[in-house]
């Protein structure tokens, strides 16, 4: 019986050497599952914030460049829908709104002026309120009284962009406010990004 027992005392080492040594693989494989895990996590949250970040500057870009149609629209209403020297004007306005491609005027909802007119010719005469592609957004700017970005689409002059529409109402006589037309920035993709 003592041979037995000296062969059960051999194997115990061997076995709690077996018995520690696949502890240790599943307590290290559990260890660099979770952080493995936690550094995925950490990589997601920080492509989260990057891409929340890159959006927030897309966007303020676009509300700055949008912003010129306000400009061009106080002008229109200082002047009762007239912009003196609108190619001076508009060329000098472009400069503080580098997203911007164009400034277009649009009475009654027809291109008519646009700086610069080089590469923009296309889009002369063009009625936004009667274009079957483009008239939605026109209209319901008109309709709404407020700015509306249409687009992405293909531009007339060539290539795509966006273009933001504010309907300027001017007043009239009889204290109530009539529809004059568009001030409108356009804006060029990629470009503006």
């Amino acid at each position: 019986g003592s041979a037995k027992a000296g062969g059960k005392l051999l194997s115990r080492p061997a076995h709690v050497a077996v018995l520690v040594f696949v502890s240790s693989v599943v307590l290290a494989t559990g260890l660099i599952w979770r952080l493995e895990a936690y550094r995925l996590h950490q990589a997601r949250h920080l492509a989260a914030i990057l891409a929340a970040e890159r959006a927030y500057t897309i966007q303020t870009s676009i509300d700055h460049v949008l912003s010129a149609t306000y400009t061009l629209a106080a002008m229109l209403q200082q002047g009762k829908g007239i912009i003196p020297d609108f190619e001076r004007t508009a060329g000098q306005l472009l400069r503080f709104y580098p997203g911007a491609a164009a400034l277009q005027l649009a009475p009654g909802g027809v291109i008519r002026q646009v700086v610069p007119l080089a590469g923009n010719e296309q889009a002369i005469g063009h009625d936004l309120l009667h274009d079957p592609e483009r008239d939605k957004e026109a209209l319901l700017a008109r309709i709404i009284g407020q700015l509306m970005l249409a687009g992405p689409f293909d531009l007339r002059q060539g290539g795509r962009g966006a273009a933001g529409r504010l309907p300027v109402f001017l007043d009239q006589e009889s204290g109530k406010e009539a529809f004059w037309g568009f001030a409108i920035v356009l804006i060029a993709f990629p470009a503006a990004l």
